[in-house]
């Protein structure tokens, strides 16, 4: 059973997680796989940053070869191979075509030396062969694809997730073996006993009760965010690499009491070479690689528009650069993205704008000329945060993570890519233990256990057995979408609908989903505590052309209001909060 703060605060746990998207979720989940006890802090809902804005891709990135990114590019093959098996209904194979066009700025040899590579390096974690088409075969494939100058094109496969859920995922993953995860929670100092990082307080958001949390290890997985604590200073320029004081720059304090809690027991000494401890250039004790010196933000915009491909995402080339941007299906619609420019701004208020809109709209239209026809149904943008490099285009910095120690021991995770989020959290864990070796961990369980709710082969497969196996009270539409979301637990959905099975599991709009069942599912199992969190995370209405109907968000307002106990002006309230944050 979950512990309040208020009790969580008089145990002393192994590991404290600050960050609630894809790499603190999975850290989380492999400090449990290892038998560690952790506890995770979010300001915000879960995935509500990066990791619930990008461009719902797990892939090996393929550019990223033109970089020499070789070890890169295999790393993340083969976690696209583990990840499908692990969670095989949010991340699923989709092919992909690679367009040459005459002028363009990647030739057919190229290409195909790209492919060839690209499979290579998969090898026997392969999940579907390169080939090239005739120009006459993509327009067969895609007949709303330009062919004017077209080449042909390489088909290859890369894998689609749903990154929410994923996230979301992965952290019940975590919470099911004993995880302690909190969202709207955050973490507001660090405590710092003999000039070490030995805990953090946290603010719970809906009663404002402060609570002290202590722990062997303190782990800041905040992204383009600021540790906190952190107070505003002005970003510094691309490339630049600086230093700053924690007595300056975070707030600091010291235990009001003893360390209470259970006992740690030891571990197991694992290295690891991506793992690096910063020297202080002063005796003040330096607080290493912040966001702002060691993290370079970069914007990405997304936006929908509709359905504009048969089956395939394509890969294109944007005019004038070789930056790379896709167009492909995601929930029954078309995701454009996405822009790679610097950012410093604040990373609570992310938006694409009006010119960056404009902008990919013009960089499609060459490629797709039936775009110029259609309206953007919704639009977002993310922040990557990259590790700072001295590289005038934001693209060609690399993907990797930069694992980091600070002298006053805290770890940090600097870049990453979203595919790599698991062999990240499994290089984590290793710091944690080659850093601390009296803690006592479990041997890495094998076969990996799914991802929570991935406990079938394929989804297709499953999703037959289900319809062939059981009288069920929902269309096969809905139920698609339900294994799709939930997967093995989509049951526990149809159980939240027991008490009035006819209106709570009626869709509420034409896609044949959501169902009211699901509102109260991800109330009662998934944490969700605002119309917003439902809207844009637990499903992605928000961005569908559903995001303003008034009918359709009263009624899910007023089914998580009957579940949280909100008055006529709470549900009221947050129906206005959620309108005024969709775009």
């Amino acid at each position: 059973m979950r512990r309040t703060l208020k009790e969580l605060s008089k145990c002393r746990l192994d590991i404290i997680v600050i960050g609630g998207g894809i790499i603190g979720a999975g850290i989380a989940r492999e400090a449990r796989l290892r038998g560690l006890s952790v506890a995770l802090f979010e300001k915000e809902d879960f995935a509500s940053g990066t990791s619930g804005r990008t461009s719902s891709l797990i892939h090996g990135g393929i550019r990223y070869l033109e970089q020499g990114a070789f070890r890169l590019v295999y790393e993340a093959v083969q976690e696209r191979f583990i990840l499908s098996r692990l969670a095989p209904h949010l991340v699923r194979p989709l092919p992909f075509l690679f367009p040459i066009y005459q002028g363009g700025g990647r030739e057919v040899f190229t290409v195909r030396v790209g492919m060839i590579l690209y499979n290579l390096l998969a090898g026997s974690q392969s999940i579907g062969q390169y080939m090239f088409l005739s120009p006459e075969r993509v327009r067969q494939l895609e007949p709303t694809l330009s062919q004017n100058g077209l080449l042909g094109a390489a088909r290859f496969m890369d894998c689609q997730m749903d990154d929410t859920r994923l996230c979301l995922a992965t952290l019940l993953s975590a919470e099911a073996r004993g995880a302690e995860i909190f969202n709207y929670t955050p973490v507001i100092s660090l405590i710092q006993k003999d000039k070490k990082i030995g805990g953090v307080r946290v603010k719970e958001a809906h009663t404002g009760n402060e609570y002290e949390m202590s722990a062997s290890v303190v782990i800041n997985a905040t992204g383009a965010w600021p540790p906190p604590g952190r107070e505003e200073r002005p970003a510094e320029p691309a490339g630049r690499n600086t230093n700053y004081r924690p007595s300056e720059n975070m707030d600091v304090v010291t235990p009001t009491g003893e360390e209470k809690g259970d006992s740690i027991t030891p571990t197991n000494d694992i290295t690891s070479k991506d793992v690096v401890t910063p020297t202080p250039t002063n005796g003040r004790g330096l607080l290493a690689a912040p966001v702002g010196a060691g993290v370079r933000p970069t914007k990405g915009v997304h936006i929908v528009v509709p359905r504009m491909t048969e089956r395939h995402a394509v890969v294109l080339e944007s005019p004038g650069s070789k930056r790379i941007f896709f167009v492909m299906p995601w929930k029954e619609q078309t995701l454009i993205g996405t822009t790679d420019t610097d950012y410093h701004g604040d990373p609570d208020h992310v938006v694409a704008n009006q010119e960056e809109i404009e902008s990919l709209l013009k960089e499609t239209t060459p490629f797709f000329p039936t775009i110029a026809n259609e309206k953007v149904v919704a639009s977002f943008a993310g922040l990557r945060p990259l590790v700072n490099e001295n590289k005038k285009n934001p693209w060609d910095v690399s993907r990797k993570e930069k694992i980091e120690w600070t002298p006053d021991g805290m770890l940090m995770i600097l870049g990453g890519k979203y595919t790599l989020f698991r062999k990240i959290a499994i290089k984590v864990i290793q710091a944690v233990m080659k850093r601390h070796p009296k803690m006592r961990t479990l041997r890495r369980p094998h076969p990996e256990p799914p991802i929570h709710g991935g406990e079938m082969n394929t989804i297709d497969e499953y999703t037959r057995q289900q319809m062939a196996s059981k009288e069920l009270p929902i269309s096969p539409k809905l139920l698609s979408h339900l294994i799709a979301t939930y997967g093995t637990h989509y049951e526990a959905v149809l159980t939240c609908a027991d008490s009035d099975p006819e209106s709570l599991l009626t869709p509420l709009t034409s896609l044949g989903y959501p169902a009211l069942a699901e509102v109260i599912y991800a109330v009662r199992n998934e944490h969700a505590r605002h119309v917003c969190d439902f809207m844009f995370r637990r499903t992605r209405l928000a961005h569908s052309p559903f995001q303003r109907s008034l009918p359709l968000i009263q009624a899910i307002a007023e089914k998580m209001g009957a579940e949280l106990g909100w008055s006529k002006e709470t549900i009221q309230k947050e129906c206005e909060a959620y309108l005024a944050e969709v775009t």
